[in-house]
């Protein structure tokens, strides 16, 4: 009851109405520590911080009493890395108007703002030098300890999880489903493109036509690590990941040794960025061009003219990349997730659905949240057919392996994935016996030492932590379900055995008294 209270005290504080978030946890301990000093006594110590699941739970508690109203819905949020549309809950007080609870609601809905290039260069004070060996090295003179990276040491046992790529490529940033970093480098590059300050690889923000160059000179740092992955542990992008400034650098501002432990220039950069534009290309989002004395004649930003023409995506690996790429206005889509298909072969080509607007970013943010529920064999087709004849220009262009990527849904996760090797560590920290682990800690020194040495997030090893002994607990219960069901079945065995033995010594007794009458 002291807790409801709280809460309530917090939501009038807030105008009655909130939204159940981590945002609410920190105001209701802020408001705990109030209350703390003013000497009254609260239902949870300020020096803890009480959970999302707690805080849910006491709402709908208070929402079956009728203290609250509880309201469950979907808004749109394209900057996260899981889905464009998110679930939330918020609740307020009974007196609130519905007018205002729709305005809170808007507010929720959050427009797309990936990482924008700087038009100048950050001037940072202290020198950060850069250097991609693995251990530690000694400082330079003149060089400002408390920015250097490079005086972390790399000591046993982190350097152990440093070996493994993939850790080493998701501690700074990287987006493991294929499809997801493909609609993050298609929004970032339209965002840049429609801004009022385009960069000089955009040729023509007109005709939305950008250079290839675009995506390994202009692109910033964050957005590349989150599209190509970091094959090495560079200490000076792990600093970097707590200075929004420098991730939104674009790459040709960096140091040449920067750009060389990145590999920019690299084939496998290449590859993976080929990659992804083929996906665009096959979705038919972008279209690629070479300049051709018979193209289409346009200006460019600088005013110069250029003679353009489209020509179809290499097949060959080895290939050049196109030199440009023209971001079209509208898109014809399918019903992906209808089709039959294997690796192969398309065996049925699936039904046109209609076709879409992506002229500007809220439309683009749209298409690719639509596009993501296409290629999910579970959604609800019964209200997606075919609204309209395919027009007369559009074709099928999407490859067998491209259609069986769009239709995987481990494509389009961004979820942080623990290696085996961060899980058997994990493992270690927690107590079997009395199911205890570093979240029962009263402070969080365990929790950061952990997320250091296996270089995975805090909140990525927090719910590991609470998902490992959910089951184990569930482990337990079945162990001792299976362990009364033992015991009474050896119980009812028994007493089958006792009857058994009463029944031969009856039938003893009956022969004797048979042979005795003979």
């Amino acid at each position: 009851l002291k807790r409801h209270q709280e809460i309530m005290d917090v939501l009038r504080e807030k105008g009655g109405i909130l939204q159940i978030n981590g945002e609410l946890s920190i105001t209701i301990q802020s408001h705990s520590k109030i209350l703390e000093n003013r000497g009254v006594e609260t239902a949870i110590k300020s020096a803890f911080l009480m959970d999302k699941k707690t805080i849910s739970k006491d709402v709908e508690a208070m929402g079956e009493k009728g203290l609250v109203k509880v309201l469950k819905t979907v808004v749109l949020d394209p900057n996260h890395r899981v889905s464009l549309q998110q679930p939330i809950t918020i609740f307020y007080l009974p007196e609130v108007a519905q007018d205002e609870v729709q305005e809170f609601i808007s507010g929720i809905h959050r427009s797309y703002r990936p990482t924008t290039p700087g038009a100048n260069t950050r001037q940072i004070g202290s020198a950060v030098p850069f250097t991609k060996l693995k251990r530690a090295v000694t400082s330079r003179k003149g060089t400002s300890t408390a920015l250097s990276p490079d005086t972390l040491l790399v000591a046993e046992p982190r350097h152990q999880f440093l070996e493994d790529r993939q850790t080493v490529a998701q501690m700074f940033g990287f987006l493991l489903g294929k499809c997801r970093r493909a609609q993050e480098l298609y929004l970032f590059t339209l965002r840049d493109m429609l801004s009022d300050n385009p960069s000089p690889n955009i040729l023509s923000a007109e005709n939305r036509i950008v250079a290839t160059d675009y995506w390994t000179e202009d692109l910033p740092l964050g957005s590349f690590c989150a599209i190509i992955p970091a094959h090495t542990y560079i200490p000076y992008l792990e600093f970097a990941q707590s200075q929004p400034e420098i991730l939104k650098q674009p790459l040709k501002s960096f140091d040449i040794r920067l750009r060389r432990g990145l590999k920019i220039k690299h084939a496998a950069v290449k590859a993976r960025l080929r990659e992804i534009l083929v996906i665009l290309a096959e979705i038919q989002l972008i279209t690629p061009l070479s300049e051709s004395p018979n193209g289409t004649v346009m200006v460019n930003n600088s005013g110069n003219h250029m003679s353009l023409e489209a020509v179809t995506m290499p097949t060959s690996k080895k290939s050049p990349l196109p030199q440009f790429w023209r971001f079209e206005e509208q898109v014809p889509t399918w019903l992906l997730s209808l089709s039959k298909f294997s690796s192969q072969v398309i065996e049925q080509v699936p039904p046109f659905h209609r076709v879409l607007p992506t002229a500007d970013t809220n439309n683009a943010t749209v298409f690719w949240s639509f596009l993501q529920q296409i290629c999910d064999r579970g959604s609800n087709f019964a209200t997606l057919q075919s609204t309209s004849t395919p027009p007369d220009n559009a074709r099928f262009l999407i490859s067998p392996i491209t259609l069986a990527c769009l239709c995987n849904l481990r494509a389009w996760t961004a979820n942080y994935r623990l290696s085996r090797l961060q899980e058997d560590y994990l493992k270690r920290m927690i107590d079997v016996r009395t199911l205890t682990s570093p979240l029962d800690d009263p402070t969080p020194a365990r929790l950061v030492q952990a997320s250091h040495i296996t270089c995975a997030p805090q909140q990525v090893i927090c719910d590991y932590f609470s998902a490992r002994i959910e089951n184990l607990k569930s482990g337990f219960l079945r162990l001792e379900a299976r362990k009364k069901r033992a015991e009474n079945t050896k119980g009812l065995s028994g007493g089958v055995n006792d009857a058994l033995v009463r029944k031969a010594e009856k039938h003893l007794t009956n022969l004797g008294q048979r042979w005795d009458d003979l």
